[in-house]
């Protein structure tokens, strides 16, 4: 039984109370442009998106992204660099920290308008602190239509990635979208929620009857997956990565893509392995040509501070949910991958 609560404002009423300046808009069609030259293949730069696990809180996060904007003036040459703010959380069982929308305001309870705008603000914080643009996970698509205007990527993530509304919604998302690969790691399933994100498709979506132009730069996302033994099993490798692309580019989509997921069952969610992981990603790109024109970009998971924290611990700029590395390790990181790569 559904109890209704409230009804949230509309994405047009956000927007107009919170309208994002005409002059970052236009900003935002550059970065876009890039973006999709470089998952194309056109620019021959990487995409990098760094940030934390969650955008717990609106002070770090910009603080953090303003940091990130100094090295990524740096490293402009090689890296494209974008910020993760990741406003929503899956969550396996149901509990836990799920994100910036869901926000308790004074008394407990959860005001999901409090939550969209405060997600928003969030995003339109960075965008004019940093001159960084941002991504975001479309968990659930009605929300995603909030901030479409100020993001520049977006990813749906490994328990969403087979279901019919996400990879329709993506279909028709005006960004760049990384569909990961599911938690069993399957690459035939993976190739086939791209291919469907790819597409044209007619569905029902916020009360309405819609047709989608299909997503020209919907791409896979690898991020390991555990097996029915419970092992993290890798993916970024020359040969797992080259067995997607191999059931990408079967289903005859015009660009096939991918970026590599650092974190989750490729790191085993421990942050001190990250570094390395992409000093192997950046040598295989090297030693690779077909990796190297498969492999467009890295996520790293990153905050202020090392580790995490459980929700109600201080620490600020520490993760609230999975453990990222500190703001100095992924400095070293960004020049030493700028550095490495071709």
């Amino acid at each position: 039984m559904f109890t209704h609560v409230k009804t949230p404002m509309t994405a047009e009423e956000l927007k107009s109370e919170y309208k994002f300046p005409e002059a970052y808009a236009k900003k935002r069609i550059i970065a876009l442009r890039q973006i999709c030259d470089i998952l194309s293949g056109k620019d021959k730069r990487k995409l990098f998106i760094v940030g934390p696990c969650s955008a717990d809180d609106p002070y770090a996060v910009v603080d953090f992204s303003v940091r990130l904007a100094s090295a990524a003036e740096s490293i402009k040459d090689k890296i494209f660099v974008v910020v993760r703010v990741f406003t929503s959380k899956p969550r396996t069982r149901g509990e836990g920290y799920m994100g910036l929308l869901h926000t308790p305001v004074v008394g407990g309870s959860t005001d999901i308008s409090n939550g969209l705008a405060a997600m928003r603000r969030l995003h339109m914080d960075v965008v004019r602190e940093s001159g960084l643009f941002t991504a975001d996970e479309i968990l659930y698509p009605d929300a995603y239509v909030y901030a479409d205007d100020i993001l520049v990527y977006a990813t749906v993530g490994a328990r969403s990635a087979e279901d019919q509304l996400h990879r329709f919604a993506a279909s028709g998302a005006d960004v760049p979208v990384g569909i990961k690969n599911p938690v069993n790691g399957n690459p035939s399933e993976l190739a086939d929620s791209v291919y469907a994100a790819s597409i044209p498709n007619e569905f029902f979506f916020r009360g309405a009857q819609v047709i989608t132009s299909g997503n020209d730069h919907a791409h896979a996302v690898l991020r390991g997956f555990t097996d029915n033994r419970g092992n993290n099993i890798q993916n970024y490798g020359i040969d797992e990565a080259l067995s997607v692309y191999t059931e990408i580019a079967a289903r005859g989509l015009r660009n096939v893509s991918a970026i590599i997921d650092t974190g989750h069952s490729n790191s085993g969610k421990d942050p001190v392995r990250v570094p390395d992981i992409v000093g192997e990603i950046t040598a295989n790109i090297k030693h690779s040509e077909n990796y190297a024109r498969f492999v467009k970009g890295i996520m790293v998971e990153s905050y202020l501070q090392f580790g995490g924290k459980r929700p109600g611990e201080s620490g600020y700029g520490r993760s609230i949910t999975d453990p990222c590395l500190d703001f100095s390790a992924t400095e070293r990181l960004l020049y030493n991958a700028a550095e490495g790569l071709p």
